[in-house]
């Protein structure tokens, strides 16, 4: 394993074949940017070995990474493991849905073997034993690590940069910011230098960088997807609550594939759940009904965002789709209980991973108050009413349309030096709260030039009705547009 910083691309691709004949016409440079289903045919079909797929990720790393800082360890192993996929062609080809593709994992998810830091320096150099169990569930699939991608420090900010690795660059302007904790997933997936990747969202983790480097992101419901193996474990306490694994994709229909694997209990995560997973391609998107809102009477959106949101809403409904514009109940109170929530205990939960990780010259600041127990009850009453209000409110509705936050992306660096703007993000954060699931896709583009997305939200366990929606919008709008830097 090379040393922490360094990231080496010498892993030799050199011999690449540079002219594969695709019956599908596909040009090399462009094969990487394909869906899962049309990568797994084009190995199935022997037009391309899983080596030589390996291969053209390492050069596309090699073209972008430098720019965007996204992947901060290579897996040394990843050819060797290649080559095993060709090796045992016939058996695994028959077994894998994900045979041989080669994706990333945000680095604060357990990958064996791999140094896996969760941006904070007591784990600079710390090599998991154990693969997380959605890590353990894509090699079982077929798929095949290329690296990890960066994250702050415990994932807990909006803006992707820690010290051990430095900052994460936007894809479509450098000078931005890919927004956090998952910028480096998503700027490594936006250009191509992975074929998917795995984010966590606990405030907006997964669907805020989507927004900000224009691919798709999917926040499951609450206890969809196992959380073991994770930076912030299972047993931390009340914030557990709001956080949930998902996948970043360039495009709906992976997001559907790589759910169907990843969901359901794996014996650990005492927050999972056996529900069956719907087929999206089921709905018919004509008998849906819902809501959008602009505004939450949190923090104002920008014009360009107000904008793309009524685009979308004009499409869904000069397509037969019953739409109306109504905001969730007690919606304007979502910024202010996820804040309680989050620092009930004083972030003395933050001080005890820091410890735990060695990290604790890190500790810059003193805990906060921690709230006693009568006011703790409170806040959970508090939380449970909020749910119940909503829960209430959606028997009539089907989806929800509404901003992801209220910009596009900002120059790195927005979210320490504005004051008040972590406000923004409670356009997600209300998700995190009720535990539903939410899909961002992108829609437009701002005059910038950078990916505006919006953001699809349903009921517990409706994920099919978010993707469904979102495939609709993708087929309408042209989903994922390709980066010039």
């Amino acid at each position: 394993m090379k040393k922490v910083g360094f990231l080496d691309y010498r892993i030799i691709y050199f011999d690449i074949i540079e002219t594969v004949n695709t019956k599908r016409g596909i040009k090399m440079d462009d094969i990487i940017y394909n869906s899962i289903n049309v990568l797994v045919d084009l190995l199935k079909e022997k037009e391309i070995s899983v080596t030589e797929l390996t291969k053209l990720y390492l050069k596309q790393i090699e073209r972008y990474n430098p720019k965007l800082n996204a992947i901060v360890q290579l897996n040394d192993k990843v050819l060797k493991k290649a080559k095993e996929k060709d090796d045992n062609f016939e058996k695994a080809i028959k077994n894998e849905p994900l045979f041989g593709i080669p994706i990333t994992i945000k680095d604060s998810i357990d990958t064996a073997g791999i140094i896996t830091t969760g941006g904070t320096k007591g784990r600079k150099y710390y090599i998991p034993e154990k693969d997380a169990t959605v890590v353990k569930r894509l090699k079982e699939a077929g798929a095949i690590i290329l690296g990890k991608t960066n994250t702050p420090e415990l994932t807990l900010e909006y803006e992707t940069i820690n010290e051990i690795y430095g900052r994460t660059n936007n894809p479509y302007n450098l000078n931005k910011s890919p927004g956090g904790s998952s910028g480096g997933e998503a700027a490594a997936v936006a250009t191509g230098c992975s074929a998917f990747g795995i984010g966590s969202d606990t405030a907006g983790s997964i669907r805020l960088p989507a927004h900000f480097c224009g691919i798709s992101g999917i926040k499951p419901t609450k206890g969809r997807v196992p959380a073991t193996g994770g930076i912030i474990p299972n047993d931390i306490g009340i914030v557990d609550e709001l956080s949930q694994y998902g996948p970043l994709a360039r495009n709906i229909k992976d997001l559907n594939l790589i759910m169907n694997i990843l969901k359901g209990p794996d014996g650990s995560d005492p927050n999972t759940v056996p529900v069956n997973w719907s087929n999206p391609q089921k709905i018919n998107i004509n008998d849906l009904k819902g809501i959008y809102y602009l505004d939450n009477g949190i923090y104002d959106l920008d014009n360009e965002i107000k904008e793309s949101v009524l685009k979308t809403v004009k499409i869904l409904d000069d397509r037969g789709i019953e739409i109306i514009e109504k905001k969730p109940p007690m919606i304007n109170k979502t910024f202010s209980l996820f804040k309680r929530i989050f620092s009930a205990d004083g972030w003395t939960w933050k001080y005890r991973l820091l410890e735990k990780y060695g990290s604790i010259d890190n500790l810059k600041e003193n805990p906060e108050r921690a709230i006693n127990g009568i006011e703790f009850n409170k806040l959970i009453g508090e939380l449970q009413r909020f749910r119940k209000k909503n829960l209430e409110f959606m028997r009539d509705y089907d989806f929800i349309i509404s901003p992801v936050t209220a910009f596009a992306a900002r120059d790195h660096g927005f979210s320490y030096n504005e004051k008040g703007v972590i406000a923004a993000f409670s356009y997600t954060m209300i998700y995190n709260l009720l535990g539903w699931p939410a899909v961002v896709i992108p829609i437009n583009q701002s005059k910038e030039g950078l990916p505006i997305g919006v953001q699809i939200a349903s009921t517990p366990w409706r994920e099919d009705v978010c993707l469904s929606l979102a495939e609709k919008l993708e087929n309408e709008f042209g989903g994922w547009q390709k980066s010039q830097i």
